[in-house]
């Protein structure tokens, strides 16, 4: 497989490199000229406000897109020596849960309240590896006893109502593994539960990530996640990717203005008891975006040109890359 930007700087080959992904609906584009890359073992997040086109992303590179109304327009993702662009419906079906596994923002909505947890973690385990029935609950159990179940020869026969939300979100992560996959997608995979919830469930995935060498893409749009648990990270506005690099050194001198606008609003980087800053204004949509930089209206400090021309991803320093006309110092 070809390195994508990023992969190339790591001793592993890339596991996922998505090379200028545009997603359209209709004549409006959503997300455009999209590339990003995670190596084996690497934690990658993608942030961005709501609306930014993260899920699209995620969507994108599992096929879940709703085609024709939103189709994948431009670009390709290679995923195991293949672009899954241009995969088939069979092809794409064998690739999710064994070669991609996904963890969906809400499993309330996600898994199916008609059947037991186990028999949700075991069906994958039927499909894709051909176990029988008593094999895949063997197997349903020791996963839900991975992911921290207590009493998981229990749990295998509870129905998802029965579970409380962080239970039900390890269930997700359990079906998500089961089949031994080289990637991981969370997409928001703490946004319905309490903030200890929160913890609980993003070490885990952290854990699993380093002990079963995944690659992990953690989709969020909050930073002081990705500062705690991601190596590398890529910052979307408006369907583009407008910063990315090493997480420590992005957060330490980030140069997109939006970025650093992002960053402004972790609590931990504002003193005790004060008012955080707020971007102003909303993100443009698909039909509102111009010719030049989407975050222009926004910008603390725009140019002329900004809301003209548009700027292009280079290179920003060491493993680092910024689209921006006037970046931070």
């Amino acid at each position: 497989m070809s390195d994508a930007p990023g992969c190339g700087r790591s001793a592993d080959r890339c596991v996922l490199a998505i090379d200028k992904l545009s997603v359209s609906a209709g004549p409006l584009a959503i997300t455009a000229d999209v590339s990003l890359s995670i190596a084996a073992g690497e934690m990658v997040g993608l942030v961005g406000e709501s609306g930014c086109g993260k899920s699209v992303t995620a969507q994108s590179i599992m096929r879940l897109l709703p085609e024709p109304q939103i189709r994948i327009a431009a670009g390709r993702i290679m995923f195991g020596g293949s672009d899954l662009t241009r995969a088939s419906a069979r092809e794409m079906r064998a690739i999710r849960g064994r070669g991609i596994g996904m963890i969906f923002q809400e499993p309330m909505s996600s898994l199916n309240p008609v059947f037991t947890c186990g028999d949700q973690i075991a069906e994958p385990l039927v499909i894709h590896q051909n176990l029988g029935h008593a094999a895949a609950r063997r197997r349903a159990i020791e996963l839900l006893e991975l992911v921290g179940i207590t009493e998981p020869d229990r749990a295998v026969d509870r129905y998802p109502h029965q579970l409380s939300g962080g239970q039900r979100q390890r269930v997700m992560i359990a079906a998500a593994i089961a089949c031994g996959p080289q990637l991981l997608i969370a997409d928001e995979p703490t946004t319905a539960l309490d903030v200890t919830v929160q913890a609980q469930v993003l070490g885990l995935i952290n854990r699993l990530r380093s002990e079963l060498r995944l690659a992990c893409l953690l989709i969020t749009h909050d930073l002081s996640v990705v500062a705690e648990f991601c190596d590398r990270v890529y910052v979307m506005y408006a369907g583009r990717i407008v910063e990315q690099g090493p997480v420590r050194s992005l957060f330490a001198s980030p140069r997109h203005r939006y970025t650093r606008a992002l960053l402004d609003t972790i609590p931990a980087r504002n003193p005790p008891g004060a008012r955080l800053p707020a971007i102003p204004g909303m993100v443009p949509g698909p039909g509102a975006r111009g010719d030049g930089c989407a975050f222009a209206d926004r910008c603390s400090a725009p140019l002329t040109r900004c809301g003209t021309d548009l700027p292009k991803l280079t290179a920003a320093g060491e493993a680092r890359d910024v689209a921006c006309w006037n970046p931070v110092p």
